[in-house]
């Protein structure tokens, strides 16, 4: 069961047609700013954040949002802090890679694991598809 919430966790964060997904969201915030910057390697990358919302319980991601108003009731609110790999100015999906995230502390213990093992999925994703 866990597998199946973080396989649709992926999907939401992965699948740019998916309602209520990561990647439009990702696209439409500034890099930069509260975000800051994250050194990797001896790179300086910026980053965006990406608020989410997610089933207090389940870890079940519900939807990524431009805004911090939970559209659904009970809702528990995350935060990646995603660093971005740019070229001139665009965002390079492959080498996206989440930093941190900060959790919901009214969410429980599991649903906060799994969404700590569906960033740790993601960025080994990442990894594997890294220029």
């Amino acid at each position: 069961m866990d597998a199946d919430v973080i396989t649709r966790n992926l999907e939401k964060m992965l699948d740019a047609n998916v309602k209520g997904a990561m990647i439009p969201v990702v696209n439409s915030e500034s890099l930069g700013g509260n975000a800051g910057r994250f050194l990797l390697n001896g790179i300086k990358y910026q980053c965006v954040g990406a608020n989410f919302f997610y089933d207090a319980q389940t870890g079940e991601i519900l939807s990524f949002s431009l805004t911090s108003n939970p559209p659904f009731p009970g809702a528990a609110r995350g935060v990646f802090k995603i660093a971005c790999e740019t070229e001139s100015g665009t965002y390079k999906y492959s080498a996206f890679r989440i930093i941190e995230w900060v959790p919901d502390k009214h969410a429980s213990p599991h649903a906060n694991k799994i969404i700590e093992q569906t960033k740790n999925v993601y960025n080994k994703v990442a990894d594997e598809h890294a220029p």
